[in-house]
């Protein structure tokens, strides 16, 4: 999965269209909806691509290019 398709993937998770545009840079804890729902959401989606994440991942990540990372490695 590229960066872009990532990034994709992450905004899939919300029921808004966003009017600015996420990137790697992103700090995804300070988007307007986002919850531990949405990390639980983010998880288990991962866990369908046969990516094992973890609340503590989650936990250590800040931005979208950490969990990007994450994903590259898991």
């Amino acid at each position: 999965m590229s960066e872009k398709e990532f990034i994709d993937f992450f905004k899939m998770l919300f029921d808004e269209d966003f009017s600015d545009e996420l990137t790697m840079d992103t700090e995804f804890r300070y988007l307007d909806d986002w919850c531990s729902f949405m990390g639980a959401a983010f998880i288990a989606d991962m866990g369908k691509l046969g990516k094992s994440f973890s609340p503590l991942d989650m936990k250590q990540s800040e931005t979208l290019g950490d969990l990007y990372k994450l994903y590259l490695t898991k």
